[in-house]
């Protein structure tokens, strides 16, 4: 315990890796603009880690996929990818991000798509559909009946489309343009209703994302190198599943190259809920929440010990302080479910493998919470060898990770909120070697 304590205490911030100065353009650059993700990590942050860390034909793998950016750079870099996410979101994102679809091919049928919509009356099917789901009343709250009605139409049309990677591509869209014709606050992450939200129409937002997201396929086509373009399939693997089950044999991957969930921070299945409600619309959200590493929803501990003096001592903290709050089992649960997911990561790694982690400290109820000092203590228990821990800057107005938490439930909030506390002004980029 000590021995990291006394790492990250010395640690000076590495300014070559803040990434001062980029705009939205920047990070949202080829596919990466498809769709919104919260937290995620920027491409030319993953590019270098990539670079450094691994060669072409090297195989790369994402356990927290998230938005796909690792596997979008990895690509580009000519590696083979792995992505692993427990959310359907999550894998409908990457999936359709590191996809490429024949530009002319698309274009065509987006043609099409866009010519039923607009002669086609809405489906009253689809609509009876929507509105006879187990989570009706849920979709009621967030949209106006004008445009239940037209998103029920052009999802009907979308899942007319025959080819499998193109109405992927089309549900993607229709999913990122689902909050914004909602009556869900725009500055917020967490479901909020914005009152007096002038709430614009589907169709015309739905049209303008789609043309947006065919410029960028034919932008990702040309950047990728001719045979992960010829062989997509093969280097672009995205499974919907368990971090602590990663779909490969014993010593695969060449790198990890991560940044986890933190503790508490979001709820996935609530961030997510309007396109869950839409295209997985018998979710269940109380068993679903429950999936997902670093929810405060109440759950089993999968295991009864763990691996780290700092981790202990910070639920004791918590103990003494948050009396029924629960903070001290989604503390536990966090540290014990990560611990299994870096087992995971020794598993499938090769002799001399990386695993580079993106991940940030916070403070929960007054109690500092440790998460990189703990993840390495873990590693260090379990076998790795510690390569190299980088202390970087967020860069000011990095509008793509935010900085603001709840001082009451240490959850992320909006930046005009009454009750604020800054968080994450650093993170660390822990990097650690298999034997």
């Amino acid at each position: 315990m000590k021995q990291a304590l006394e790492l990250f205490g010395s640690l000076k911030v590495d300014e070559s890796w803040t990434f001062e100065g980029f705009r939205r353009k920047d990070i949202t650059r080829l596919t990466n603009s498809y769709h919104r993700y919260p937290a995620r990590f920027i491409p030319q942050l993953v590019n270098r880690l990539i670079k450094l860390h691994s060669k072409e034909e090297d195989f790369v793998c994402d356990p927290f996929a998230g938005g796909g950016t690792a596997l979008i750079e990895g690509l580009i870099l000519r590696r083979q990818t792995l992505g692993v996410d427990i959310n359907p979101v999550a894998y409908l994102i990457t999936k359709t991000k590191t996809t490429c679809i024949e530009p002319h091919k698309l274009e065509q049928t987006i043609s099409k798509v866009f010519t039923k919509l607009d002669s086609k009356t809405h489906n009253p099917n689809s609509i009876y559909r929507i509105k006879n789901s187990s989570n009706c009343a849920r979709i009621k709250f967030w949209f106006p009946e004008d445009n239940i009605n037209e998103l029920a139409h052009i999802l009907s049309i979308i899942e007319e489309v025959d080819d499998e990677d193109i109405q992927r591509f089309l549900k993607c869209g229709f999913s990122q343009i689902l909050k914004k014709c909602s009556r869900w606050g725009m500055q917020s992450i967490k479901p909020y209703v914005e009152k007096g939200k002038e709430i614009p129409k589907p169709m015309l937002l739905f049209k303008r994302h789609i043309k947006h997201m065919v410029k960028k396929n034919a932008e990702f086509n040309k950047v990728l190198p001719e045979k992960v373009r010829e062989n997509i399939a093969e280097y672009a693997q995205v499974h919907l599943g368990d971090c602590r089950n990663i779909p490969v044999g014993d010593e695969q991957i060449s790198l990890i190259v991560t940044s986890p969930p933190y503790v508490t921070s979001y709820e996935y299945a609530d961030i997510h809920q309007l396109t869950m409600l839409w295209l997985y619309p018998d979710t269940k959200f109380p068993e679903f929440r429950k999936k997902f590493i670093g929810t405060q929803q109440s759950k089993d501990p999968p295991i009864k010990e763990i691996h780290s003096q700092i981790a202990t001592q910070t639920i004791e903290q918590l103990q003494q302080k948050d009396g029924k709050k629960g903070y001290k089992d989604a503390v536990f649960n966090y540290f014990a479910e990560m611990q299994q997911t870096i087992e995971e990561f020794q598993r499938v790694l090769k002799p001399k493998g990386k695993a580079a982690i993106i991940i940030g400290n916070t403070r929960l109820d007054g109690v500092n919470i440790l998460n990189a000092e703990v993840i390495t203590e873990t590693a260090l228990n379990i076998g790795f060898k510690l390569s190299k821990v980088i202390k970087r800057r967020l860069p000011d107005g990095a509008k793509f990770l935010p900085t603001i938490r709840d001082p009451q439930t240490g959850c992320f909030t909006s930046n005009n909120a009454k009750q604020k506390e800054i968080v994450y002004p650093h993170e660390y980029i822990v990097i650690l070697s298999k034997p």
